[in-house]
């Protein structure tokens, strides 16, 4: 179906959030994704929906990073406000499910937070009353997808705790972790590494190794799931 982008927002240099309000509600559980698409174009490529079913009012959002010389983000970042895109789904198993009343670690990197994002905003919508940790790693600071907002809703939320990470800190101004995320440093900041559930999507390498040592702590296989980039 048809979506007519309603806002385009610069999110860092070469990712940019954009605000999708399409035909009919995509009606799908937080942490899925869609498949994005041109009317000039056959090319089609998942995204995953960085917004909450809960905070929608006829629209979506998807945070997109620009690749050089793709076959898709080049044309689709020379889009404007109004222009349409097209748009399958909602698709995929990478999702929270309710009832499941254990503590929550989101793992992201990069433009990975996007279905936690989704999932961060349902929990927290919902009222969901358990720890929740959101561990998001970055090149640099400048790197760092909303930034503001995680500090924030940390702020607002007491059983909320967000942990960005940074490995090439730019300079001493840098007050929060430096290097990557990694199993030690989620044991830091949670106490029973086997309690919680965990949802992870980032960078391939990262994730196999979080989910690797995790599984070394005797995390139970069914408590990780990751997404796929």
């Amino acid at each position: 179906m048809q979506a007519v982008i309603e806002a385009i927002i610069q999110e860092t240099q070469a990712v940019r959030r954009f605000r999708l309000r399409p035909e009919k509600p995509l009606e799908h559980r937080p942490g899925q994704f869609c498949l994005l698409s041109l009317p000039e174009s056959n090319v089609a490529r998942p995204y995953s929906i960085a917004t909450s079913p809960t905070e929608e009012q006829g629209f979506f959002e998807l945070i997109i990073k620009r690749v050089e010389h793709g076959r898709l983000t080049p044309a689709l970042f020379a889009k404007k406000e109004g222009d349409v895109v097209d748009v399958k789904g909602p698709f995929g198993t990478f999702y929270y499910r309710d009832g499941v009343y254990a503590p929550v670690v989101l793992i992201g990197g990069g433009s990975g937070i996007a279905p936690l994002r989704s999932i961060l905003h349902y929990l927290l919508a919902k009222k969901v009353k358990v720890p929740i940790w959101l561990f998001f790693g970055n090149r640099t600071e400048q790197d760092i997808i909303l930034h503001n907002e995680f500090s924030a809703l940390s702020s607002e939320h007491e059983n909320f705790s967000y942990i960005p990470v940074v490995d090439h800190p730019k300079d001493g101004s840098w007050q929060g972790y430096a290097g990557h995320v990694t199993e030690s440093l989620v044991a830091e900041r949670v106490v029973d590494l086997r309690a919680p559930h965990y949802y992870l999507c980032g960078p391939p390498g990262m994730v196999a190794q979080i989910i690797c040592a995790l599984e070394v702590h005797g995390v139970p296989h069914e408590h990780i799931r990751r997404e796929q980039w």
